[in-house]
């Protein structure tokens, strides 16, 4: 297997299931929010340092009420959405 420092961002994205460990701590967020996914780490990705990837985590597994405490202001307000529908 090539290894993975090796690779391509197109080639970390096709290949995420043959290295998870290493793609967890990749700085390209979509490479990371793949790897989430195929270990099912959602708890984890909740507490990335990506708004985004938090994002993706909470719209997987529904907004808790730490969502409304985020440091990112789109989770903040997502969430806050997800409260008034939710609430309604």
């Amino acid at each position: 297997m090539k290894p993975y420092n090796r690779l391509t961002r197109e080639e970390k994205l096709a290949c995420v299931s043959l290295y998870p460990k290493e793609a967890l701590k990749d700085e390209d967020n979509d490479i990371r929010l793949g790897a989430y996914r195929v270990l099912g780490a959602i708890e984890e990705a909740m507490k990335d340092e990506s708004w985004y990837i938090r994002l993706e985590a909470y719209r997987a597994m529904g907004f808790t009420e730490e969502a409304l405490k985020d440091k990112s202001w789109l989770v903040r307000n997502e969430a806050q959405l997800y409260f008034e529908v939710k609430n309604k």
